[in-house]
């Protein structure tokens, strides 16, 4: 009797292997074309989602420079997008670097968010404060690992003001995303 190569012996489970990730890539797929989610709902199964005008309170841990997920006691895994700034994606240059600085500002505090609205990702948009510094965007735009979203600041009032104040602050000091550039050359409207 012949015996099997090691190739040959391991053919049926590289032959499972590539089914089941067929069979994997036709659910998500399907489910996509249906829409919904495979993912998990943001919030506790069965609590409300946030809406404008709610508080968002618990800890946070970051997912990009501009994004984090508050652990909430009432609703769960909350999604919070900060209002009115900017950051790199985690992807992206310098994205690394805005996530760690947020990381820094939030991992394992309670932020206390006041949501202004849901944006189209269903994600609540928020100015979210931190008991040790405070306004946590305007704490990323003053590092210099986030700039303010004008598309969304304008009429904004005082926000709008604070937030370019604080770009102004980072690019003079050359910081994050400012380091480098030549002087006098910082906001881009």
């Amino acid at each position: 009797m012949k015996s099997m190569t090691p190739a040959a012996a391991d053919r049926p489970r590289r032959a499972l292997a590539t089914t089941a990730r067929a069979i994997i890539l036709a659910i998500t797929l399907a489910a996509s074309l249906a829409g919904t989610a495979i993912t998990p709902a943001i919030g506790a199964e069965g609590a409300a989602k946030p809406k404008a005008g709610d508080k968002v309170i618990g800890e946070a841990h970051p997912i990009d420079g501009d994004s984090l997920f508050v652990e909430t006691a009432d609703r769960g895994r909350v999604e919070v997008r900060l209002f009115g700034v900017s950051a790199p994606e985690w992807d992206a240059p310098l994205g690394p670097l805005a996530t760690r600085v947020l990381h820094k500002l939030v991992r394992g505090r309670t932020v206390d968010c006041a949501v202004l609205t849901i944006d189209r990702y269903k994600r609540a948009v928020a100015v979210c404060n931190v008991e040790t510094y405070g306004d946590v965007g305007q704490a990323m735009v003053l590092s210099g690992f986030a700039t303010p979203y004008r598309k969304y600041l304008r009429g904004a009032d005082p926000y709008e003001d604070i937030l370019l104040a604080a770009e102004g602050e980072a690019c003079a000091l050359g910081l994050g995303l400012w380091r480098g550039r030549p002087d006098g050359i910082c906001a881009e409207e």
